[in-house]
């Protein structure tokens, strides 16, 4: 009998989700004190890029602009996007799809299964995030709550299973890994430039709101909290997609 396609993905993947758990751990909240005091923080926080970001001089500022809109997504989407990408095109590119459905392994099974190991991967590293996150905040004293802190690593964790599910389903339609890839980090890209052009650029005004960073950052939760507003559109953009997967993978003829 085959062993839980969940539970396998995730056994299969333990070593480069340790890995990723290191380098997040490693993206670390530097002393905040010291680089206020040296008037590093300061510099520039009034410039376009730091507004976009929402970085400036105080400490939800800083978080979320070194921690949160910059380093913590790029990790994350980049862990999400891959595994997304190799839950079906992978496995057909090389060959091993067609084999793990000769078991009793339905087309809906293999996708719900491997978009739940997806969901548990980018929940693992969202703790991480959250604990370490936590730890660095006390140690340096800046004095944001381990509340707003999990209200915004709820976000970065629904952005990153969306942009994962985005890679599932064009796995699911293509069956193609590097175009799957490609779809999915140009759907990221294009998110974030509109979140952070949007703003700027007149001809793009309005265009940030649509954007999931805006979803994910755009009601403050490191210094408001959960926004359940901005929290249910990214938590319905993942159903759809593995929705779509679904149906994808039911109709088509998988390359053998």
């Amino acid at each position: 009998m085959l062993p839980s396609v969940l539970v396998k993905t995730l056994w299969d993947q333990r070593r480069s989700l340790g890995w990723w758990s290191l380098g997040l751990v490693a993206v670390y909240v530097l002393p905040y004190r010291q680089y206020l005091a040296s008037g590093v923080v300061n510099n520039n926080t009034d410039s376009a890029l730091y507004e976009a970001l929402g970085y400036d001089a105080t400490p939800p500022g800083y978080l979320q602009g070194t921690v949160f809109a910059l380093l913590g997504p790029l990790l994350v989407l980049m862990m999400a996007v891959s595994t997304g990408t190799r839950a079906v095109a992978g496995d057909e590119e090389a060959g091993t799809l067609d084999l793990l459905l000769a078991h009793p392994v339905s087309r809906t099974r293999l996708v719900l299964e491997r978009f739940g190991a997806l969901a548990a991967a980018v929940a693992w590293l969202g703790l991480v995030i959250w604990a370490a996150t936590v730890a660095a905040v006390a140690a340096a004293d800046l004095g944001v709550g381990a509340g707003r802190i999990a209200a915004a690593t709820a976000g970065l964790v629904l952005l990153a299973l969306d942009f994962g599910s985005v890679a599932l389903a064009a796995g699911a339609l293509s069956g193609r890994r590097g175009l799957t890839l490609g779809v999915a980090a140009a759907a990221a890209l294009a998110a974030y430039l509109a979140w952070t052009l949007g703003p700027q650029v007149q001809v793009l005004a309005g265009i940030d709101r649509w954007s999931p960073f805006s979803w994910y950052l755009g009601g403050d939760p490191l210094r408001r909290g959960l926004d359940h507003g901005h929290l249910a559109l990214l938590a319905a953009v993942s159903p759809v997609m593995g929705g779509l997967a679904l149906w994808s993978l039911n109709r088509r003829d998988i390359t053998v």
